[in-house]
């Protein structure tokens, strides 16, 4: 029979094993190893690692760990949550003298949260909702930690810049789709409205926090500006109506959307505002795309890729069965959020422009495709460069002294400068 000091000493031991981990993996929990919060919050995540058994079962889990009692208040506050949140109150005195094990039985990481500070167990957190990544991520701050226990076993920890995810054995990290939206909005949005930039949102929202943690492929087809219609294809298939009128940025329909994309092939056309118009399209290429676009990783993601260069008034959204998500325009791919490695970089793409110093727009003499090149310079660092078109890889698109350059497509909705043909 083991004894208290016994289950003490183990714990201890695996507290030990599992910060050696953490260092090891590269997850960055953002509190200094010296700081009370990061004892709490990696014993909570011990907790979510090997929690109790019980009748063959284990159970989600969820907590919110924060660095001082004086912070309760903040927790309740979600910004931007239209949620009411309440606060139950856990039997014993105070915070040291309360029973974590029957505790933690209550928490089921979707609704009832455990809520933790240096001193011991403060609180629960009950949503009235279910609460997803992005909602999660909101209650994530400076001085507060989530730790959440899915259903499936995944451990996921919420840090005010990603969240990591022990799956399968393997730490895997991923960033916040929020801070992916500003860089898309300044490339090709750059005056659009607010509805625009929050249907951008929703749907980057809906790739990576949604159908990516849960490992369901999906492309959707994103017409942004209603000025600028669709070119009529008769190449691809129209697809189907949608069953029920579905819109991506409806939390309430979240599930419905997960669910009805879990079970079907094709891509989703999606209209101006949001609206799921229509469903199992099959994308198809014409001979000039084949001709200048490479093959991409996959079927799905060639199609996508291929379609975006026959319709330049889109937006193509892929997400991968294995999570990656990536956003194509004009045959090329100008954002890729990875879920990989924790110490690896998480997005890949065209960089914000408001890093570059001058940008022009020049044409593309094989694929033809207006293209904005961006320079970015550093003093006493600026080198002569050349940049490659990125969409069918002809050499030279442009060249100047700069320390970096980047391109990417021009949509009918922006303007940058005058177009400048390069020769043959």
């Amino acid at each position: 029979m083991t004894t208290d000091s016994e289950s003490i000493a183990r714990a201890a031991r695996r507290i030990a094993r599992l910060k050696a981990e953490l260092a090891d993996e590269g997850v960055d929990l953002k509190w200094d190893e010296t700081d009370p919060a990061y004892a709490a919050l990696v014993d909570e995540i011990r907790y979510a690692r090997q929690p109790q058994v019980h009748e063959g079962r284990v159970g989600s889990y969820g907590a919110i760990v924060i660095d001082s009692s004086d912070r309760l208040d903040e927790v309740t506050n979600l910004t931007g949550w239209a949620l009411e949140n309440k606060i139950i109150e856990l039997s014993g005195a105070e915070p040291p003298e309360r029973d974590p094990v029957y505790v933690r039985k209550v928490c089921n990481g979707r609704t009832t949260f455990l809520v933790r500070s240096p001193r011991g167990l403060e609180c629960l957190l009950e949503l009235s909702a279910q609460a997803g990544e992005q909602q999660l991520a909101q209650l994530t701050s400076t001085r507060s930690r989530v730790i959440q226990r899915t259903p499936v076993g995944a451990v996921k920890v919420f840090t005010p810049d990603r969240v990591y995810v022990f799956e399968h054995d393997t730490w895997r990290a991923k960033v916040y789709s929020s801070d992916a939206v500003r860089g898309l909005e300044q490339l090709f949005f750059p005056e659009g409205s607010a509805g625009t930039v929050q249907v951008l949102n929703d749907l980057l929202s809906l790739c990576l926090h949604v159908l990516s943690s849960r490992h369901i492929g999906a492309t959707f087809v994103w017409a942004p500006d209603p000025a600028h219609p669709r070119p009529g294809d008769s190449r691809s298939e129209a697809g189907k109506a949608t069953p029920a009128r579905l819109h991506v940025g409806y939390e309430h329909q979240v599930e419905a959307v997960a669910t009805l994309l879990a079970g079907i092939d094709g891509a989703c056309l999606v209209g101006p505002s949001g609206e799921i118009e229509r469903i199992e399209m099959r994308l198809a290429a014409t001979d000039e795309a084949v001709d200048c676009v490479s093959a991409e990783r996959g079927l799905r993601h060639t199609s996508a890729k291929r379609y975006s260069f026959d319709d330049p008034t889109c937006l193509v959204f892929v997400v991968s069965h294995d999570g990656p998500v990536t956003v194509y325009s004009d045959g090329m791919s100008v954002l890729e959020l990875r879920i990989g490695p924790s110490h690896a970089s998480s997005i890949a793409g065209v960089p914000p422009h408001d890093r570059f110093g001058i940008q022009r727009t020049v044409s593309c003499r094989r694929c033809r495709k207006e293209l904005v090149v961006g320079r970015i310079h550093v003093h006493y660092q600026d080198r002569p460069l050349s940049i490659d078109c990125p969409v069918c890889a002809t050499p030279s698109l442009d060249s100047d002294s700069a320390y970096e350059m980047h391109a990417w497509p021009q949509k009918p909705w922006t303007s940058w400068a005058a177009v400048d043909l390069l020769p043959e």
